[in-house]
């Protein structure tokens, strides 16, 4: 599955907020995603804009959100495993994502309701 689509399923134009690394340019083009740049390096930190009826974006929020994630992986996961890329960590992401997206809900239930999804 991949991660990055140009829109959501309600058509929403997705958006990707980043800090001002160059290669999220040239990913949100490849990708045909919106792009917000906050340059951290020039203390920008937050843009006031117009985004999905909010009306600011922040890479606060993503960067709080990614300190959660990488609390939930643990230390024994590293990121390459004899030279390539180790999937168990994106299978750790993917758990604390669904975890996050399900908060207040009976886990059991809501990814049983997933996988019968799948399956129809």
């Amino acid at each position: 599955m991949n991660a990055l689509v140009p829109s959501t399923s309600t058509g929403i134009r997705s958006l990707l907020i980043s800090d001002g690394a160059p290669a999220y340019v040239s990913l949100a083009k490849k990708k045909k995603i919106n792009l917000l740049q906050c340059n951290h390096s020039k203390g920008i930190f937050s843009k006031w804009v117009k985004v999905h009826k909010r009306n600011w974006a922040h890479t606060g929020g993503v960067d709080g959100y990614w300190k959660l994630v990488k609390k939930s992986i643990p230390d024994s996961i590293r990121s390459q495993v004899q030279g390539k890329r180790n999937g168990l960590l994106f299978q750790y992401v993917r758990s604390h994502q669904w975890r996050w997206e399900h908060t207040g809900f009976d886990l059991l239930t809501a990814t049983g309701e997933a996988v019968r999804s799948l399956m129809r």
